[in-house]
């Protein structure tokens, strides 16, 4: 464990660096410090002696040697599989990527019409929240009446992430219409019962609106995880957690939101050596999240999700009667769509692909809190999460690009640079 806890460390040290100078580091190193958060966190919880339920999956203490070997080796290569497959992407190296600017003629219509789209956002949400006596519950009643169209009480958060790409955020009055725009999407996505949407507008003004700091940015993301923990009872269960000291909640937010190597070992231990028995054929998780945007009228055999397979394996239950899912990352993923002996490649090209989104993000700005935070949740959720949350943000961002961010913003002076070193 602490192996992996110091090449972890390593990997994700440039991040760090970066983060010093004001640098927003790369999509690869925001992936490399998703392992920080996802599987160090809970090995520091094993090393310590904190004990945290996390069931059905079994402690690491409990697992069989030669499966904790397998993800000892997996957890250790991974990240330097991931800065090899960059490597053979063409990564360039970090640098703050370019800021837009709206253009001046259209700049009274992007604000009319954002004012317009998040005061409907906040209608249609919290009016689900006013006929029900708790979140949860509105969020039974919001998930049946919007079904996929859910996704539009997201837009204020779309549009968030697009306006902190531009330089008209930079100002008082841009600090106060990107607030307006944080507190529609809280108020919007309410009842829809995910604590995430809480803390996600915070994290995007806090990294990607100006400079990001070293200091600001860990005191920020220790401040929002400890509400996201003060926050289970209310999103959550009051009968399972309002009896819970904060301490306790805290254990609890720990091993339901980041523990993530129990479920690695639980993933291997079902996984073939090589193709899949839990899918019903080998990278069906990956056609399901290919065809993910199409309509299943009109798909091609789209099935379900790797989380809806692997989660009906593990509880016993048809995928296609489940309405949720255990939360794994890629290299879960991987393995389950797969087998073991792919994962090592697998995880090569999820770094060429990194490499690529990277230098996307530099040529179009107003993709980069979607290309930066869906590496950040990598480790965490597998891929049609990702694509729900932040693949949907990325169209948003490059759609108000088009309409009325100013070409000029790709000009290299447009480029914020690091403080002299």
């Amino acid at each position: 464990m602490v192996l992996i806890l110091a090449g972890h460390l390593l990997a994700a040290w440039p991040a760090f660096r970066n983060l010093r100078h004001g640098v927003i580091p790369s999509t690869l190193e925001f992936v490399l410090l998703s392992f920080l958060l996802y599987y160090d966190i809970g090995l520091i919880a094993d090393i310590a002696g904190i004990n945290y339920d996390l069931r059905p999956f079994p402690a690491l203490s409990d697992v069989d040697f030669d499966v904790w070997g397998i993800v000892a080796a997996f957890l250790l290569a991974a990240p330097w599989l991931l800065r090899l497959g960059a490597l053979l992407g063409s990564a360039k190296p970090a640098s703050n990527p370019p800021r837009c600017s709206l253009k001046p003629r259209l700049k009274i219509v992007f604000y009319v019409a954002t004012i317009l789209i998040c005061l409907a956002c906040v209608v249609g949400g919290i009016s689900y929240l006013l006929r029900s006596a708790t979140i949860w519950s509105a969020r039974l009643l919001i998930t049946e009446a919007f079904g996929p169209l859910i996704i539009l009480l997201y837009v204020p958060l779309h549009l968030l992430a697009f306006y902190c790409r531009q330089t008209d955020s930079h100002s008082k009055k841009g600090l106060g219409f990107g607030i307006f725009l944080a507190a529609a999407t809280i108020v919007a996505t309410l009842a829809i019962g995910q604590r995430t949407n809480l803390l996600l507008p915070f994290l995007i003004m806090l990294v990607f609106r100006k400079r990001p700091k070293l200091q600001r940015a860990a005191i920020g993301a220790a401040v929002l995880f400890w509400a996201a923990t003060l926050m289970l009872p209310s999103f959550k269960s009051y009968d399972l957690y309002g009896s819970k000291s904060v301490g306790e909640l805290a254990v609890t937010g720990v091993a339901g939101d980041l523990v993530r190597a129990p479920v690695l070992a639980e993933v291997i231990v079902r996984s073939d050596l090589a193709g899949t028995h839990m899918m019903p054929f080998p990278l069906a998780g990956y056609w399901y999240s290919l065809e993910f945007f199409v309509p299943r009228d009109i798909a091609f055999a789209k099935g379900q999700s790797t989380a809806s397979y692997v989660t009906g394996a593990i509880a016993g239950s048809s995928p296609d009667d489940l309405t949720w899912g255990f939360g794994f990352g890629f290299l879960e993923e991987l393995a389950a769509n797969a087998g073991l002996i792919m994962v090592p490649l697998g995880v090569i090209l999820y770094g060429v692909a990194i490499a690529k989104l990277d230098r996307l993000s530099y040529k179009f700005p107003a993709i980069v809190p979607a290309a930066r935070l869906s590496a950040l949740w990598m480790c965490g959720y597998h891929l049609p999460a990702l694509l729900m949350s932040f693949g949907v943000m990325a169209g948003v961002g490059l759609v108000c690009t088009a309409l009325f961010s100013d070409t000029e913003c790709r000009m290299p002076l447009c480029i914020d640079t690091a403080p002299a070193q």
